[in-house]
């Protein structure tokens, strides 16, 4: 999997994915679309909201790993 500039394509509304901040490196976050007061944003597993414009890249998570049980 490649990363993909937030520049070219955004991830769907609420998919989970990975993302890259200079600031926070990377993460595993979705994209939060929402009318109103600061709409776009990245809901990140740290529960931490980080402003569009902070993200530079993106890429889909990989597939989990098969447990056998």
């Amino acid at each position: 999997m490649n990363w993909i500039p937030v520049k070219d394509r955004l991830p769907d509304n609420g998919i989970k994915v990975l993302i890259f901040s200079p600031t926070y490196g990377v993460v595993a976050a979705e994209k939060l679309w929402k009318q109103g007061w600061k709409p776009n944003h990245w809901n990140t597993a740290y529960d931490s909201r980080l402003e569009m414009n902070e993200v530079t890249h993106w890429m889909p998570l990989p597939e989990p790993p098969l447990v056998e049980q």
